[in-house]
Formats: structure tokens, C-alpha cells, sequence
């Protein structure tokens, strides 16, 4: 019993940093401004408009500058886990790094599609598509280059939903996010982007609400 206990706190723990450092870095992002100190920016100034002062300034300046429109993609999939790791009983910790990689993964890829695009997709998905031109063995913007890219794009959401752990039948919204995503302006890629990280957010708390109180 003593055991138990002492595995149900370690998860509580790893759970509770987990969703403070969601909680945190999701009020950085909302009060985000562009004429905050933050990375890359070296001018001083005295008035910072970000809730959490220069730390919140800084964190949120450098999730922008490095994800693009995927920064609030973390905080999202931060706080999914927290609760995952209270619910999980068995292995916890190897579930957890696991979905980590695959949601890295899944981030890295959709990072490479949204710099092709023109959408904002920070400097990971300029420095992953760079690597991807790099390569030499596709020409850019050729039919098979695009196929690629669509390929991957397909694989990222997947994956993306995967690390979530949502279930299969909810893959079918899948084709609204990439009729948004494939066929629009940067601007409605936009769109369908945020629209993937609401949905992913309410579904959790429309299926857990009861759990989590």
C-alpha cells in the first residue's frame, strides 16, 4: 500500500509541474506583445505589457520566434498530459516520454509543411525545411516535392493526434483541418491551425470534465 501511495505522488508531482508550466506559459503566450523584451531583442525598456513580467516576455518570445503557430500547441499538450499521467497507473513514465517523442515528432514535420506554405511556422520549421531542400535527392516545389510534403503533412497530424491519444473515429475531423490547411492562403491556414488546437482542447475537456473533478 505504502508503495502505491508513493507512485500515486510521484505522478502527482510530475503531473502538477507539468500543468503549472502549461498554465504559465499559456498566460505568456495570450499576453504576448511584440514590443516586450524577448529573444533576439537586446534594447531595454521599462514598460513590459506581458502578465508575467520579463520571465513571461522572454518565454513567450521565444516560443514564437522558434514554433511559430505552434506555441500554443505546447501548452495545450502540456496540460493533456498532466491529467494522462494522474490517470495512467502502470508504466506511466515510459507512456509519457513516448508520447513526448511522437508529439516532437509529429511537430517537427507539420513545422516543415507550415514554412512551405507561407504560414508562420517559426525558425524550426525554417531550419527542418531547410534540411529537407538540403537534401538534394527532390527539387523543390517539383510534383514529387509536393507530394512528399502532403505525405508528410498527413503523417504529422496522425501523429499529432496520436500523442494527444484521441480516439480513431475523431480522425475524421482530420479532413476538415486539411481541406483548410491544403487548399487556403496563409491566412486560412491560420485559421485551420487554430481551429486543430481548439478542437483538440475542448475535446479533452468534453471527454474528462467528470474525471478531472
Amino acid at each position: 500500500m505504502f508503495q502505491s501511495i508513493r507512485k500515486f505522488a510521484y505522478r502527482l508531482i510530475v503531473a502538477t509541474l507539468f500543468f503549472l508550466i502549461s498554465a504559465l506559459s499559456l498566460i505568456s503566450l495570450i499576453t504576448h506583445n511584440k514590443n516586450d523584451p524577448g529573444f533576439g531583442k537586446f534594447e531595454n525598456t521599462d514598460q513590459i505589457n506581458n502578465y508575467l513580467g520579463i520571465y513571461g516576455a522572454n518565454v513567450s518570445s521565444f516560443l514564437y520566434e522558434f514554433t511559430g503557430l505552434g506555441a500554443y500547441l505546447i501548452p495545450v499538450f502540456l496540460f493533456f498530459q498532466s491529467v494522462k499521467i494522474i490517470k495512467t497507473k502502470d508504466i506511466w513514465f515510459v507512456i509519457l516520454v513516448l508520447r513526448i517523442f511522437i508529439f516532437f515528432t509529429s511537430f517537427v514535420i507539420l513545422s516543415t509543411f507550415v514554412n512551405y506554405v507561407g504560414a508562420n511556422s517559426g525558425l524550426l520549421g525554417s531550419i527542418s525545411y531547410d534540411l529537407l531542400i538540403n537534401q538534394k535527392f527532390l527539387v523543390e516545389n517539383s510534383f514529387s516535392f509536393i507530394i512528399l510534403l502532403i505525405i508528410c503533412f498527413v503523417i504529422g497530424m496522425l501523429l499529432l493526434f496520436l500523442s494527444f491519444a484521441l480516439p480513431a473515429r475523431y480522425l475524421k475531423y482530420l479532413k476538415i483541418i486539411s481541406e483548410k490547411v491544403l487548399y487556403g492562403s496563409p491566412s486560412t491556414i491560420n485559421r485551420g491551425l487554430y481551429f486543430t488546437y481548439i478542437y483538440i482542447f475542448f475535446y479533452f475537456i468534453k471527454v474528462n470534465y467528470r474525471k478531472i473533478i
